[in-house]
């Protein structure tokens, strides 16, 4: 016979009660954690499962989580493809290239330094150019560029001078050529520092020599001034030469072209007892002939 409690329940039945009251406290405290634990999705290349419960057996909760995962992927897919063609169509697209005429035909202008310059068989210390235009005329271009500065860093301050033209008669160049030679009429010598400037087509180089010593000619070339637009060098049209004051250039800017002797006055009496001698000569030949 089972025996009582105070309130009339036997051993066994309040056992029972003892161990449905735990069990229910068990389930209730398991329910409990699982809720407050946070489902952490695994992202990998497959668009994995999400690890959740500690127990493993919730597939709802992993379904979720591979839905959730596979819908935040989606997303940044398409948000990136929609970011990447936003940002190509605001990219601008490349124009083609376009000259103006003037742009055209500075093509056909070259660098100074790409040709052979001498005087006296030394290169220039320094060149300027090419600039558009005439290097000397109306304004002076050239003469007002020197006295500017244009060689300053090199050559110094100081008042140039031109010394003439090619075209001119003031020295000579092989005018026409694409390379040749330059020289100064005879009885110039040039020393000190001075300019040479070529002239082609459209376009003039200029070309600094200093501390020389009576340089009497020199080279040039073309292909510092201006080519066609095949890269062929341009004929010559023109030499200038100018000169820095105060660096004592022995030159003569106006030599006589063509010089005349002047008699001195012991040729003057030596020509005529010649002519006196000579007649008293033929006539003593004559008188013995019987003339």
């Amino acid at each position: 016979m089972n025996r009582s409690t105070r309130w009339g329940l036997t051993v066994a039945q309040v056992s029972l009660i003892a161990l449905g009251l735990m069990s229910l406290t068990t389930t209730e405290a398991l329910a409990k954690a699982n809720s407050n634990k946070p489902t952490t999705p695994s992202n990998t290349s497959n668009g994995s499962k999400g690890a959740n419960s500690s127990n493993g057996s919730s597939e709802s909760n992993s379904s979720s989580a591979s839905t959730a995962s596979t819908t935040s992927n989606g997303s940044s897919s398409s948000n990136s493809a929609n970011s990447s063609n936003s940002s190509n169509s605001s990219e601008p697209k490349p124009q083609p290239l376009t000259l103006t005429s003037t742009q055209a035909d500075l093509l056909v202008k070259t660098a100074c330094s790409s040709a052979t310059v001498t005087a006296g068989g030394v290169g220039y210390t320094a060149c300027r150019g090419a600039f558009e235009g005439n290097d000397t005329g109306a304004g002076n271009p050239l003469l007002t560029l020197l006295n500017g500065g244009l060689f300053a860093a090199e050559a110094g301050s100081g008042t140039w001078t031109q010394l003439g033209k090619s075209d001119s008669g003031q020295f000579k160049a092989d005018e026409g050529s694409t390379s040749g030679n330059w020289s100064l009429l005879t009885g110039q010598k040039l020393s000190g520092t001075f300019v040479l400037s070529l002239k082609a087509s459209t376009y003039y180089s200029a070309y600094l020599f200093t501390n020389l010593s009576d340089i009497t000619g020199g080279f040039f070339e073309t292909i510092g001034v201006s080519t066609n637009k095949k890269g062929m060098a341009q004929g010559l049209s023109h030499a200038s030469l100018f000169y820095l004051e105060g660096s004592a250039p022995s030159v003569n800017p106006n030599p006589p072209t063509n010089p005349q002797a002047v008699p001195e006055p012991m040729t003057l009496m030596g020509t005529g007892l010649a002519a006196v001698f000579g007649y008293r000569l033929k006539r003593k030949r004559d008188q013995k002939d019987g003339k």
